[in-house]
């Protein structure tokens, strides 16, 4: 009969691990416990980077294409913004999918072969993010540097975002199979760092480009991406160790 209580509504579930009669404010402050958990520390900070690089460039386009030898107007502008679609929907779809083939098959072996399940088995595809992201913010700098032909710096656009968008899969998967009691605070915890780094990008990056050319804007970007994103190669291999001095402290 209580099982079947619990079904009754839509709007309502319970669970047995989360505490209904805490108050707002410590509902609110729990998820910043993460802040003492490197490995969600770490895919915070590299999904946020990633995303804050992605925000630089859409910011930017009107200050790049509003003037000579691009003159786009305020439409063009938007309809630019169609690359920015492109790689993301391609990443979310095509990008996704084979990250989410390839872990099925690692863990899959992991089963045959008799060893426990590891996390940090997802973080093997981090060399997508970490070529696409990178690759493309460089090109974008070079390409409108050399003020070329709209379509080049278009490509660079859609080419890097299709790389934060992998990059997002990778990292909320990662921490949710991490800790699955507590993945809704540790996605509040992943969004609210996003929102503060983003915001961070998109106010400093317009007076930066007003004093550096774009390649040097655009390649110092990359280089933040690149390192946030190679960082987790020891969080590869120290992950399970850190998870397990750090989780009696959450």
């Amino acid at each position: 009969m209580e099982q079947y209580s619990l079904r009754k509504t839509l709007w309502f579930i319970n669970h047995d691990h989360i505490n209904y009669k805490n108050s707002l404010f410590v509902t609110l402050v729990r998820p910043m416990a993460f802040l003492q958990a490197p490995t969600v520390l770490w895919a915070s900070l590299a999904y946020s980077v990633t995303v804050g690089g992605f925000t630089a460039v859409g910011v930017l386009v009107p200050q790049l294409f509003s003037s000579p030898p691009y003159n786009f107007s305020s439409g063009a502008q938007g309809l630019f913004g169609l690359s920015r679609l492109i790689g993301i929907l391609i990443g979310g779809s095509l990008g996704s999918k084979i990250v989410d083939m390839f872990n099925l098959r690692r863990e899959q072996r992991r089963l045959r072969q008799g060893r426990a399940h590891k996390p940090e088995e997802r973080l093997v595809m981090l060399i997508i993010p970490a070529i696409f992201a990178t690759t493309g913010l460089i090109l974008y700098g070079a390409f409108t540097k050399k003020q070329l032909y709209w379509l080049g710096p278009a490509f660079a656009f859609g080419m890097h975002c299709f790389g934060p968008t992998v990059l997002s899969s990778i990292c909320f998967s990662y921490v949710v199979d991490s800790y699955p009691v507590r993945c809704g605070e540790v996605m509040v915890f992943m969004n609210v760092c996003r929102c503060l780094l983003t915001f961070a990008f998109a106010d400093v990056s317009p007076g930066w480009l007003g004093k550096a050319d774009p390649l040097i804007v655009y390649g110092t970007l990359s280089g933040i991406t690149g390192l946030f994103i190679l960082l987790g190669i020891p969080v590869y291999f120290y992950g399970p160790w850190l998870r397990e001095k750090t989780n009696r402290s959450l």
